[in-house]
């Protein structure tokens, strides 16, 4: 981040870019390729991935590097970074078995830093930061991707394609033994709304970030860098 805010517009826009490319290229390599280039693409895995938070990020770096998708962004430096930054603190219990450089390992951590590494490149860059004004539309779009997983995964479930009585998708059906869901889930034994709790949680911490960052200054990407390299300055 502090390199980044010192580089000039262009060389941001090429480690954004970058940062960007290398999250969506792990994704794809591991579940589009399952981690191997000799097994030709997986394009059903891959789809069924993009049913899970941190997956779906696939598609969002990229739709970040939209200057007019402000929505992407805000989606990301409200929601999907802090979601992403969860399993950095949580490790899978198989990695245990793994010698550090697995390339298992290697790919995941690919994966969730750089999702969380390019918002924070673009906060730095001054391009980027939690704005209040789209607080209920990120907090609507959450609701909505966890409603359309939910129904989409039930769906599935009940004409056999997917087989596992507790799916991984997204929390839907499993709380992944996190105390926290846990209790939810034992407050409200219901797949899919025993989330519903955390809706409150999540728009208050929204509007916690909105308010840390109120005074911070950034020049956003919809609007025209200014060209001061112009023969004649007066040219329309």
């Amino acid at each position: 981040m502090w390199l980044i805010s010192k580089l000039n517009r262009k060389w941001q826009n090429v480690m954004i870019v970058i940062g960007a490319l290398l999250c969506a290229g792990g994704i794809f390599f591991r579940y589009g390729m399952g981690l191997s280039f000799e097994d030709g693409f997986t394009w059903k895995t891959l789809g069924m991935e993009m049913l899970q938070v941190c997956n779906f990020n696939f598609i969002l770096v990229l739709l970040m590097l939209i200057p007019k998708f402000e929505l992407a962004r805000q989606y990301s430096i409200f929601f999907s970074m802090f979601a992403a930054s969860t399993t950095l603190v949580s490790l899978q219990s198989n990695w245990a078995t793994m010698n550090w450089y697995d390339l298992t390992i290697m790919n995941s951590l690919i994966n969730h830093v750089f999702i969380i590494a390019v918002p924070l490149w673009m906060l730095s860059a001054r391009r980027l930061k939690p704005r209040k004004e789209y607080i209920w539309t990120v907090a609507g779009s959450v609701f909505i991707y966890m409603t359309v997983v939910a129904i989409i995964v039930t769906v599935l479930m009940k004409n056999g394609v997917i087989t596992d009585p507790t799916p991984h998708y997204s929390f839907i059906y499993d709380t992944y033994g996190i105390e926290v869901l846990d209790f939810l889930y034992w407050l409200i034994p219901c797949p899919y709304f025993y989330l519903y709790p955390l809706g409150p949680l999540m728009v208050a911490f929204f509007y916690f970030l909105a308010w840390a960052f109120r005074n911070y200054e950034v020049k956003p990407y919809w609007e025209p860098e200014r060209d001061t390299n112009k023969d004649n300055p007066f040219e329309e």
